[in-house]
This record gives structure tokens, sequence and C-alpha cells, in this order.
């Protein structure tokens, strides 16, 4: 978020010399360009750039979580900036905050799920691994086409969510996958609907075992899978990876154009 705009673009070149960071973070002719920058809220970006909607959701100053910049700059009296950069530099990474950027008004889902030039298939988060979690955006929109069916006010039927975030796909980019044929490749993923409540925007921490305990965020939605299959053979099963999984086992293959 902050490469949209230059004094953020200053802050995430100098992420790995913290000193140097917090002396350009100390600088007031810096802060000065920040507080003008963050104001400008109709510039080309994706972040809303308002600190009222960042809360922080883990700190060492246990006061601090649940309130957002402008509610601590009020108790402090000081500008919401200035406490969002002293807070960077007193705290680093032990402090976590969370904002919505997109996505939140669900009455617009009709209109995105049936645009006909959206392909559902990207999410941003395995790019950022320690700030995003958005892996189970298919398993939402699944949910939310299901909950307009039960209301009897249906965005889609459920045969087109579902070609919507698989055969489309693949015919888009054509790949021989994304639908069930006799002689195909056995590519499967079961779903139980019965634990539709389990699919939610909730995040967690998760190691990294191989990566040295590297923390990302992770979404979990116990019990919605019931299995997935890769090539035939099962990689998930009553909630835990198989017995060798991405270890000693080989799964998959690439996919490649056809025709």
């Amino acid at each position: 978020m902050f490469e949209e705009f230059p004094s953020g673009e200053a802050l995430r070149d100098l992420a790995k010399e913290l000193d140097k960071r917090d002396a350009l973070i100390n600088d007031p002719k810096f802060r000065e360009n920040f507080k003008k920058e963050i104001k400008k809220k109709f510039a080309p970006k994706v972040w809303h750039k308002d600190l009222s909607k960042a809360v922080i959701i883990d700190c060492p100053d246990k006061t601090l979580i649940g309130k957002n910049f402008y509610q601590i700059a009020e108790d402090k009296n000081q500008h919401p900036v200035d406490v969002f950069l002293d807070t960077i530099i007193k705290y680093d990474k032990k402090i976590r905050w969370t904002t919505t950027i997109a996505n939140d008004r669900k009455e617009k889902f009709k209109s995105l799920y049936n645009f006909p030039y959206n392909l559902i298939s990207f999410s941003d988060a395995g790019a950022h691994l320690n700030n995003m979690a958005f892996y189970n955006f298919p398993l939402k929109m699944i949910k939310i086409v299901q909950e307009s069916i039960d209301k009897g006010n249906p965005m889609m039927t459920m045969e087109k969510c579902i070609w919507r975030l698989t055969k489309e796909q693949g015919d888009w980019f054509n790949l021989d996958c994304g639908y069930l044929a006799k002689g195909k490749v056995a590519d499967l993923v079961i779903i139980n609907p019965e634990k539709f409540n389990n699919i939610t925007e909730n995040v967690e921490l998760d190691a990294i075992e191989e990566f040295g305990n590297y923390e990302r965020l992770v979404n979990r939605n116990e019990g919605v899978l019931s299995m997935v299959m890769v090539g035939g053979k099962t990689i998930f099963e009553n909630e835990q990876f198989v017995e060798g999984y991405a270890q000693s086992e080989k799964y998959g293959r690439f996919l490649e154009r056809v025709g």
C-alpha cells in the first residue's frame, strides 16, 4: 500500500535499514510531506489512506489494541500521522494493524460476480505472506451465492458459480482442466455446505517450518473441505494433509496450453 505515494515509497526503500528509516521518519520535512500525501484521497490508489480505519490488533502496549490511530491521536493530542509514524519507530514489527480496502460492499457482489470480463482467479496474498490472506475467496464466493439462493434472490445458479471458478478459467488459458469428464485427470475438491458458516474473513498467523518458521497469514475454514484430490491422489482429508505430501511424494503437474 505504501508504494502508492512518494513518502510511503521512501519508507519501503529503507525497510531493511532501520536506522536510516527511523532518521527519515523523524525528519520534520518528511512528516510534512507524508501528511500532505496521505490526504490526497483521489490519487490513483488501492489504500484509502484513512488512519481512522486502521485498527491495531496486536501491540506490546495492550492498551492500544482495538483502537485506531485517530483515537490514539485524540488521547495524546497529536496529529494521527505523527502517532502512526511514532509507533513504527517504537514497535516496528511488534505492532500489527488491520484495515479493509475493498470488497466490503455486499450490494456490489452480484454485479462483480456476473461481470463477464472479470476472471475470478487471483489473490495477491501469495505475494504478501504476512500482510494479507485472501486464499479462501473462491469458498467465500460459493458461500455468498448459496446464501442468495437460499434467500430466494439468486445472484446466479450454483452451476454458473462453480463454472466461473473452474472451467471458465481453464478455457480462458487454453488448459485441459477445470471440469469433470470421463478419462480426464481427477483434480477434485469436495466441499461440505453444512460447514459454510466456517468460511470467514478471519486470519491467523502460522509458521512455515521450511523457511525458518517465518510467520505468514492464513485462512481457516474448518470442516469445509472434506477432501482434495490432485491427479487422482488424495492430498487432504479429515482436516489434514496426507503423510508425505510436499515432502516425499510428488503430486500435480505443470499445466500446459492445449491446441
